[in-house]
């Protein structure tokens, strides 16, 4: 699932109101894990390339699973001294049942490995 950057705070919006806790924090890089099991190297390329391995935190699973944002994920264990912590949003239920429920938000998008945007 994919959560465009313009619907994050009602995406935020919808989390709470099916009663999770949502909180922005900064973990290890590695103590993260991807919840998909591929990506594309040259949007990560990319990403690396424009300097946008910042910007808004990615957003995370209970259990340490990048749920959205997995790309930038890819660029910050990449770029040299990226640092070994990275901002997250933290959404308060294990990967399995939050990718689940995931599907059910309004503005929810889906992308091929090979779609830029």
């Amino acid at each position: 699932p994919q959560i465009d950057g313009k619907y994050r705070d009602q995406f935020v919006s919808w989390l709470r109101s099916k009663g999770l806790k949502v909180r922005d924090i900064r973990v290890p890089v590695k103590s993260l894990r991807m919840a998909q099991g591929e990506y594309n190297r040259d949007k990560v390329g990319a990403i690396m390339a424009a300097g946008k391995v910042g910007g808004a935190p990615i957003f995370v699973s209970k259990d340490g699973y990048v749920i959205d944002g997995n790309h930038r994920f890819i660029a910050h264990l990449n770029l040299p001294g990226a640092g070994s912590y990275i901002g997250v949003t933290e959404i308060g239920l294990d990967a399995k049942p939050l990718l689940e429920l995931i599907h059910g938000f309004p503005k929810v998008r889906y992308r091929n490995l090979n779609e830029s945007r």
